[in-house]
């Protein structure tokens, strides 16, 4: 696997010691593989437990190999490789933390260096600086009232042609009455 130019040659035997003469040379290129740059990843930085989260990762490979990714949670779990995605493509992933805390979600890339979809022969970059992520637990009143309004409102759609004024948007107004404990 160093990289270089060789030149091969095969010579045979026989069972009886008889040998052939070298064959003509077989010249073989061996390139060098450069790893990914260290990717960067962003999202949400806060959130509940329950909910999913994307989160998207973009590096660059300088052979212009197609890249996979994977990104590491910090709950025990990882996405498992990503890909391919050329090189500069922006990938994205969800996740669900069903506890609450605080995790360091991370993200490296590995190459492929013949384009054949078996990275084993890849390079791996190295993780991605950590995006800490909080997920605290949340105590609300309102949200438990959202949840069961929302719950009507898919249960029962003709709430939201009776009922216009009930669709708002849950993001925001879930942060109403949001006590942090």
């Amino acid at each position: 696997n160093t990289p270089g130019t060789y030149h091969v040659k095969v010579k045979a035997e026989d069972e009886f010691g008889l040998q052939s003469d070298f064959s003509a040379a077989l010249t073989v290129n061996i390139a060098s593989n450069s790893p990914p740059a260290k990717p960067s990843i962003s999202g949400p930085t806060t959130g509940r437990p329950g909910i999913s989260y994307t989160y998207t990762a973009t590096t660059t490979d300088p052979d212009g190999d197609k890249i996979y990714y994977m990104f590491d949670w910090d709950d025990g779990t990882v996405s498992g490789w990503l890909g391919p995605y050329n090189s500069g493509q922006t990938v994205s992933a969800s996740h669900v933390w069903n506890s609450k805390g605080t995790y360091s979600v991370k993200v490296k890339a590995i190459d492929d260096p013949n384009g054949d979809g078996d990275i084993s022969d890849g390079s791996e970059s190295v993780w991605s600086d950590p995006l800490p992520v909080s997920m605290p637990y949340i105590y609300s009143p309102m949200y438990y009232l959202l949840e069961v309004i929302y719950y009507l409102l898919e249960r029962f759609p003709f709430f939201k042609i009776s009922f216009p004024f009930l669709i708002f948007d849950k993001i925001l107004f879930g942060n109403i009455c949001t006590i942090n404990i």
